[in-house]
């Protein structure tokens, strides 16, 4: 019987195949103390109260309508639904989510890509900035040093958490959207609110260049919401 992970390179081999005209050759790594990316990292996350399941992996290069060089990651959640592809770049030490497209219906006036700055490469504790330009809603993000953080795969020290704050007729709302990175790893974790409920997604397999750490858990659907 075919392993879990060997199940997610088939699926990955297949897309890249699909896919394969789109590709472009570019950098396979981009080196960052807490937010790395390298051509073939693998993240899993898992829901601490469904263990629903998201398995991310990094395919490549493409190139963004505009010609700027993205890497492509592809999510797949749980097991009934297509896999979707999210796409990142770096840009004076942030590192940004980006549409493809700027004919979306998600592009902004001034910002045609939607790009939104998710993270830092060296962040600094207390470090203040704004997630996207040009948006109608002002929402900023702090970075919050976090000695230690545990997962289902390990303990990681040295994380930072990057905290959204959003901003509507001025006054501010914490909206409790918390991203974990660690240093030398990137992403191993976020926290939100679904309804008033608290959701924890943790890591349980990384695999971030050298660095590889827990094993993948089987592919599991969420359990039906509130």
């Amino acid at each position: 019987m075919p392993t879990t992970l060997t199940k997610h390179v088939l699926t990955i081999f297949l897309i890249l195949c699909l896919a394969g005209c789109q590709s472009f050759t570019g950098p396979s790594s981009s080196t960052g103390d807490y937010s790395p990316l390298n051509v073939g990292d693998m993240l899993q996350l898992v829901n601490s109260a469904d263990s629903s399941t998201q398995f991310f992996t990094v395919l490549g290069n493409v190139k963004r309508q505009d010609g700027t060089i993205v890497f492509a990651i592809v999510r797949k959640i749980g097991t009934l639904f297509p896999a979707d592809t999210l796409y990142r770049f770096f840009r004076d030490g942030y590192l940004i989510s980006t549409l493809m497209d700027s004919s979306t219906r998600n592009a902004l006036p001034g910002n045609p890509f939607a790009e939104a700055r998710i993270a830092k490469v060296n962040p600094s504790n207390g470090e203040t900035w704004i997630k996207t330009l040009c948006s109608p809603d002002t929402v900023f993000i702090t970075a919050a040093y976090v000695p230690r953080l545990s997962t289902f795969c390990c303990t990681f020290e040295d994380v930072f958490a990057f905290t959204e704050t959003y901003y509507s007729n001025g006054q501010s709302n914490v909206t409790g959207s918390e991203d974990y990175y660690a240093k030398d790893i990137g992403l191993i974790g976020y926290s939100g609110y679904l309804y008033i409920f608290r959701i924890n997604w943790r890591a349980t397999y990384v695999k971030c260049g050298s660095h590889e750490r827990g094993k993948p858990w089987p592919a599991r659907e969420s359990l039906p919401g509130p």
